[in-house]
């Protein structure tokens, strides 16, 4: 955190660096920032607590960004937490899908005579999505709107679909897109996408690849979730006109990466990778576990399977 000519580190430097640490997961390096900040001014700036709830909560450790939360409601010195805070933990129980809570939470914010803003609808509308909490959803997106002061963005729109999408009530996503004034961007297709993967409806799901197509015509992703679409409803022949005329354009995706580190060492994995020295108990376990999964009524979709899986 020190350069070598001595400068230190500002509230830009610790928010910068918090966010990386988010990004990748990283909680022990998050963890060493969070005992040097505080050791700084720096762990009274609302910005910085927020980063420390964001990195918290990314690294799986919600529990620690709600603590971090609190501690700064009742802090004795004087850290009166900003709506950057309160959005920062609405977010965080929406990133692990305690829809619930995030409104509970947004509920008290307004108690505290904080006025929501659009990043907040974003992280509320979210986390109805991720949690099933459809009416609700609903509910707060007509409020947005009815508002007036607040700015209803892209974002807001992918939000609504998702909420539709995740839910299965795709043509209701469908008409809400079309009575859009503005054109859709790739994220609200996307989302759309999304869902007619989930639920496996073609027929929408070829318009919404369409449109998305029309944005972003390299995207090889979309090729593959439509192809995945078509495959899951029987549709073989689509699929495999999909995969070709991907091939044809010279797309190619890129396979999915997860990573995971234990006692200083990071352990990277890619769909149907079997190079780990752990391998075979790494996969006995995944299998164990679809068992288990298989025994409490969870239905895989085979379709979407690896074969080395």
């Amino acid at each position: 955190m020190l350069s070598t000519n001595g400068a230190k580190p500002n509230q830009g430097t610790f928010v910068s660096v918090l966010g990386a640490c988010s990004n990748l997961a990283g909680l022990g390096e998050g963890q060493q920032i969070h005992q040097i900040v505080s050791k700084t001014v720096y762990q009274d700036s609302t910005f910085v607590v927020s980063a420390l709830i964001n990195m918290y909560s990314k690294c799986g450790e919600l529990k620690t960004a709600r603590k971090m939360f609190d501690d700064g409601m009742t802090s004795q010195r004087d850290l009166d937490l900003d709506l950057v805070s309160w959005n920062g933990i609405i977010a965080a129980y929406a990133h692990h899908g305690c829809g619930k809570e995030a409104i509970r939470l947004f509920n008290e914010l307004r108690k505290s005579g904080f006025k929501p803003d659009d990043v907040t609808y974003v992280g509320l509308i979210s986390a109805c999505s991720h949690a099933g909490l459809v009416e609700e959803g609903l509910k707060y997106f007509d409020e947005l709107v009815k508002d007036g002061s607040i700015l209803v963005r892209e974002d807001h729109y992918a939000c609504l679909v998702d909420l539709c999408g995740r839910a299965g009530r795709l043509k209701e996503a469908v008409d809400f897109i079309e009575r859009l004034e503005t054109k859709p961007s790739a994220s609200v297709w996307g989302a759309l996408l999304a869902g007619c993967n989930v639920h496996a409806n073609a027929k929408i799901g070829k318009l919404a690849a369409k449109k998305l197509l029309e944005v972003e015509p390299e995207n090889a992703g979309t090729y593959m979730l439509l192809s995945n679409i078509y495959a899951s409803t029987g549709k073989w022949k689509e699929a495999s006109r999909v995969r070709l005329k991907m091939k044809d354009k010279g797309l190619k995706k890129q396979p999915g990466c997860s990573w995971i580190e234990v006692r200083n060492r990071v352990h990277a994995f890619v769909v149907g990778d079997k190079s780990h020295s752990q391998s075979k108990l790494i996969y006995s376990l995944i299998h164990d576990l679809h068992s288990k999964m298989k025994k409490v009524g969870y239905e895989p979709n085979n379709v979407f399977l690896s074969d080395e899986y």
